[in-house]
């Protein structure tokens, strides 16, 4: 008989997408919730037993209103259907103090809605067992730990119950690569001590790309995000998992998702280029659709003058309406470059030589880095302003 699942993991509703203007962003908040979405219908469709969804459900601790009733609403809907609900919290999922509390997702345990695993003591790893006929499925399950240090690893300890064995996860499993590599730091579990626990399946989260481990006799899966978040992910077909285990062993099928469409684009740029903005703007034109978001990467090597005739302001401000989002970043290399940075040929007043400095680096970034060094030119001008009057 068995047990199907469906396991999924980071929704990340709720996501601030701060480089892009306020109506983008609205959208992008809705590409997450048309993902989720997606995985909410097929579930209410196939009435698996058992929904998992392995962290960061939100991508924050204190997420609206709005993606928070949205998402119990469609939990409700789950859970009323016949399948029965399991979460844990993940890295952007868990509070880091006691200024917020509890995880949002714990309102949902409240309600009676799903089974919630908080806690994140390796040692002391809470479970559940559901039963099916006269089969058992024990469902294992631990939220992220932000405590934990990087430079070591989780060996997660939990009694293996009769019947059939799942555990839930959030965290850098050894031997499946993450698509960014500043995962591995989260949570780094041990693989061996996974491997000795004898469980079927191990449901993890955290990774934002598919990958699997088969250890003997244990299957250790992530199913990835369910839309694209970064660049990134750009080649990465997102999809969740849907599960048949029993007695035999485990099988699954990735669901693929529709998603947004992300590309990156390498344009090389050499002083053979005539005209570099006509040379950009032939190529946006080219490519152009109102649901891309578009990453344009200009290479090569120019001199000084040509260099002064790229304008991406104004090209920025052509295409912008051209594409769902278009960004153009600036990776071009000036011969004779050492002669710019001659400081007795430097006429121009300081504080400007860093603006633009500065500026090109900006250019060239997105999110949280842009912001950082927006603030760095800010306090940069400041002091050189304070030389400047003494």
């Amino acid at each position: 008989m068995g047990f199907t699942i469906v396991h999924t993991a980071d929704f990340h509703l709720d996501r601030n997408f701060s480089f892009l203007p306020d109506e983008k962003s609205y959208r992008r908040r809705k590409d997450l919730l048309n993902a989720f979405q997606q995985v909410v219908d097929f579930t209410l469709e196939n009435k698996p037993d058992v929904l998992l969804i392995s962290g960061d459900i939100f991508d924050k601790v204190l997420p609206r209103n709005p993606p928070r009733v949205y998402f119990t609403e469609n939990m409700r809907k789950i859970r009323d259907n016949g399948t029965k609900i399991f979460m844990i919290g993940g890295n952007h999922d868990v509070p880091k103090g006691i200024k917020e509390g509890v995880m949002p997702i714990e309102t949902l345990e409240a309600a009676g809605i799903a089974k919630v695993f908080k806690g994140h003591d390796h040692e002391n790893i809470g479970y559940k067992t559901i039963t099916k006929g006269h089969e058992k499925l024990n469902i294992h399950g631990i939220s992220y730990n932000p405590f934990f240090p990087s430079d070591k690893f989780i060996n997660p300890q939990l009694n293996i119950k009769d019947g059939l064995n799942i555990l839930m996860m959030h965290g850098a499993l050894q031997g499946i690569t993450p698509i960014d590599a500043d995962y591995e730091e989260d949570n780094p579990i041990d693989s061996s001590a996974i491997s000795k626990l004898n469980l079927d399946y191990v449901a993890l989260g955290h990774y934002h790309n598919f990958g699997k481990r088969e250890y003997d006799g244990t299957l250790a899966c992530y199913s990835g995000s369910t839309e694209r978040i970064t660049f990134n992910e750009e080649n990465d077909d997102k999809c969740f998992l849907y599960v048949d285990i029993d007695n035999s062993g485990v099988n699954f099928e990735k669901i693929n998702l529709n998603n947004r469409p992300i590309e990156t684009l390498n344009l090389l740029i050499d002083d053979s280029v005539v005209d570099i903005d006509k040379r950009i703007s032939d190529i946006l034109f080219k490519n152009s659709n109102n649901e891309l978001m578009l990453r344009l990467k200009l290479k090569g090597r120019v001199n000084f003058e040509k260099y002064k005739t790229l304008h991406k302001s104004s090209l920025y401000n052509d295409f912008m309406n051209y594409y769902f989002w278009v960004s153009i970043l600036d990776e071009l290399e000036l011969s004779h470059y050492e002669d710019l940075l001659d400081l007795e040929k430097i006429e121009d007043d300081p504080i400007k030589v860093y603006k633009a400095h500065m500026n090109e680096i900006i250019g060239k970034l997105e999110g949280e880095e842009r912001d950082k060094y927006k603030k760095a030119l800010d306090v940069g001008v400041s002091i050189l302003s304070q030389y400047k009057e003494e």
